[in-house]
């Protein structure tokens, strides 16, 4: 095993009431666990809060977890406004803050409300990343690209750290709407090169270890040509976790969550973290072999269960990796 510090981070779906995210988050704080990760999506899916307004009531409450978006939909935000509400949580939280970006697709309804096409969204995600990496870093910034092109533009303060980490999301090869309304499937390289040659880390999400190991790969390969050192990309990942006292009991669950006949339940066991830690710490094993250092584990489960998920994550599984 590696001696490489191994990071869990823990996010829960929709159904916690905002007054309550604080509460799990300093519970996730005194049980050691490395940090606080929440969605978001503003339109067209399941009930969710704003993640800057959650971040900052989390930010306020404890003193040493990492604060982080998974996924934040990057193009749906103009860039100069999120650069400088991102900077003011990275001062609030004296520099916890990650920011998980990526351009979304799945749902275009969620484009429609900002007035913006679905096709431009991975071109926006990578003009994006740029201009916010300028405005955190440059005492008087500029930039000229496809969507944004301005000069002298003084942005302070500054965050307190150097320029917020910027982790790149994606699923290479995974299924989006095309513009006749049927499905077609994502590109496979545009995520990892996207990461390689502007993201901090890689974020992505429902991976199997093998699709994992060879992301990591390519991403490692694309930043030595452009003349990047590869590690200093953070290898992360973004799965559901579904805890339960047996395997069985977990993947009921898991496939009843996808509420999705048509997928046999064989397909479930790759991606998902399913059972107890006798079946999840081996396969985290197989994650950390392939490449990844830090785990979101996004714990799918009612919201009065989740502080017996969180200790169960922070005492029966995570020591394994300490």
């Amino acid at each position: 095993m590696t001696k490489e510090q191994i990071t869990f981070g823990v996010g829960w779906e929709g159904g916690v009431h905002i007054a309550q995210e604080a509460e799990l988050a300093l519970l996730a704080e005194s049980l050691g666990l490395d940090g606080v990760w929440v969605g978001d999506s503003p339109t067209n899916r399941a009930p969710t809060y704003d993640p800057h307004i959650v971040l900052a009531s989390i930010a306020a409450r404890t003193e040493r977890v990492k604060l982080g978006t998974s996924i934040y939909l990057l193009p749906l935000s103009h860039p100069t406004r999120l650069a400088k509400q991102l900077a003011t949580l990275d001062i609030l939280s004296r520099g916890r803050v990650i920011v998980g970006v990526g351009p979304g697709g799945e749902f275009p309804k969620q484009y429609e409300a900002f007035g913006l096409p679905v096709s431009e969204r991975g071109a926006r995600t990578s003009e994006y990343i740029q201009v916010l990496r300028a405005l955190w870093t440059q005492p008087i910034a500029s930039f000229h690209g496809r969507f944004l092109d301005f000069e002298g533009i003084i942005m302070e303060p500054k965050p307190v750290q150097k320029s917020i980490p910027i982790w790149v999301g994606g699923r290479p090869g995974g299924v989006e709407k095309a513009p006749d309304g049927g499905l077609r499937r994502k590109s496979k390289t545009a995520a990892l090169k996207r990461t390689a040659l502007l993201g901090d880390g890689w974020l992505p999400y429902y991976m199997s270890v093998e699709s994992y190991r060879n992301s990591v790969q390519q991403i490692r390969a694309i930043a030595q040509e452009s003349g990047r050192d590869p590690s200093t990309i953070a290898m992360a990942l973004n799965n559901f976790w579904f805890i339960d006292e047996s395997f069985d009991k977990a993947l009921e669950r898991a496939y009843g969550f996808r509420n999705a006949p048509a997928i046999s339940k064989e397909k479930v066991v790759p991606y998902d973290f399913l059972g107890t830690s006798r079946e999840i710490v081996p396969k985290l094993e197989q994650f950390i072999d392939a490449g990844c250092r830090h785990f979101v584990c996004k714990l799918e489960c009612s919201q009065e269960a989740l502080p017996s998920h969180l200790d169960y994550l922070a005492r029966e599984i995570a020591p394994h990796f300490r």
